[in-house]
């Protein structure tokens, strides 16, 4: 069932079950307004509250082309991951863009990180990396 904001117009108002697949064109990075953490923002379209996105940013991990994370290096991983629902988020006024917050004292100040969003049956958008000290995207 569609969240309470979501608010279908036109031909597609009457779907039962909309599909609407998230995209991210770019996600853009900078150091939070109070200074605890970094405003991560994902630009894209179809950024619908029609569905649950889930996001995951977490510190880039560095492996060699080719090599996955041992269990050891992604449970060390995971201990640097801040994730939740997109909704949940401090901005998401349109389908193109929506703002999220992470916190220093999880997402380390000054790493490069991950930023990904996951919809449906745990699919997934490109992973982007994402800079504050540069304010780009990778």
């Amino acid at each position: 069932t569609p969240s309470p904001a979501c608010q279908l117009q036109g031909g597609i108002q009457q779907a039962e079950a909309p599909l609407f697949v998230p995209y991210v064109d770019k996600v853009e990075g900078k150091v939070s307004n109070d200074g605890y953490g970094s405003d991560i923002t994902f630009v894209g379209h179809h950024l619908v509250r029609c569905t649950y996105i889930r996001y995951e940013i977490c510190e880039k991990y560095k492996v060699k082309e080719g090599e996955v994370l041992t269990e050891e290096q992604e449970a060390d991983r995971q201990q640097h991951c801040q994730v939740g629902l997109l909704e949940n988020g401090i901005q998401w006024n349109d389908e193109m863009n929506a703002i999220v917050q992470t916190r220093y004292k999880i997402v380390r100040k000054w790493k490069v990180m991950e930023a990904v969003l996951y919809f449906g049956d745990e699919k997934q958008t490109q992973k982007f990396d994402v800079r504050t000290d540069k304010m780009s995207t990778g």
